[in-house]
């Protein structure tokens, strides 16, 4: 790809433009991108959280929408989506949590 190069920067904890808290990406620890390429979800091991993006399939620029946790537990080392890419399942010392991928949370 010849146009490698930096286009955004995301931060957990930092209120963006809109408002918006970005959380989930504290100690990330893993990427899977949608079958479909219009969601990127990150592993946030220290957050304890799997942070959801939409994701432009024109210029590839991400707009976060959310994360979804599951009440503190360690599951957040690893991700896989179903074959289907209905769901999402995080994975980690404490076991593995799924989440339906369809529904991306509000942003908060």
């Amino acid at each position: 790809a010849a146009d490698l190069t930096q286009r955004q920067t995301f931060k957990d904890g930092v209120t963006r433009s809109n408002n918006n808290t970005i959380s989930g990406i504290g100690g990330a620890s893993a990427v899977v991108v949608s079958g479909d390429g219009k969601f990127v979800y990150v592993a946030g091991t220290a957050d304890k959280e799997v942070a959801i993006f939409a994701r432009n399939t024109t210029t590839g620029d991400l707009t976060w929408l959310g994360a979804v946790g599951d009440g503190g537990q360690n599951v957040f080392q690893t991700l896989a989506l179903s074959p289907s890419g209905d769901m999402l399942y995080a994975a980690g010392v404490d076991g593995v949590v799924s989440f339906p991928s369809a529904t991306p949370p509000p942003a908060t």
